[in-house]
């Protein structure tokens, strides 16, 4: 589901998929969606930069497999991204929804609604994103060299993201945007 809806967007990127030692075989995968395999388990956040090595794009996106990105998203964020040399990365909204019940809802944390106020700041945006984790660095485009020169996820599997936010935002503007580019499914719960 995950591939599909970033295979579906318009003039769909190349996609490497990363299977971090699995013990089942990947299903098929669409022609084009490039492999890479680690023969040892790592953690979510070295899973990400063995990904990130095979990257030759200008942006790339982080997705996990229950990350799902809405129609038109991609083109939004980098329409927003392109010819703003100065940003690192443009992050859109997230999108809970129950496919059982078709619940949908914005989620307020991702990003946490102190970003629209203070990212302008960018010592201040970063000291905050320091503290509280103030944006999802997956599911939006970031500039490549922006994340290689960071240094990447850091090496764990809980905080990874946490890690390279607070990097790339010391390193440059983000460009925050209220509109929902992503999916996550069953985060909704009944009321």
């Amino acid at each position: 589901e995950c591939l599909d809806t970033i295979l579906a967007q318009d003039g769909a990127p190349p996609v490497v998929v990363v299977d971090n030692a699995s013990r089942e075989s990947l299903p098929a995968l669409p022609v084009g969606v490039e492999v890479v395999r680690s023969p040892c388990r790592l953690s979510v956040g070295a899973a990400r930069n063995l990904g990130l090595e095979s990257v030759r794009t200008p942006y790339v996106v982080f997705c996990d497999a229950d990350d799902v990105l809405l129609p038109g998203g991609l083109a939004f964020l980098l329409s927003r991204v392109r010819g703003r040399p100065e940003l690192v990365g443009c992050v859109g909204r997230y999108e809970s929804w129950r496919p059982e019940t078709g619940e949908r809802r914005l989620l307020d944390r991702a990003p946490r609604p102190i970003v629209f106020r203070v990212s302008r700041l960018r010592r201040v945006f970063a000291l905050a994103n320091l503290r509280y984790n103030c944006f999802p660095v997956v599911g939006c485009v970031l500039r490549t060299e922006a994340v290689r020169a960071a240094g990447g996820f850091g090496d764990g599997d809980v905080g990874e993201d946490w890690i390279l936010g607070t990097q790339l935002a010391f390193r440059g503007p983000i460009d925050f945007q209220r509109r929902p580019v992503n999916g996550l499914r069953d985060v909704c719960r009944s009321r």
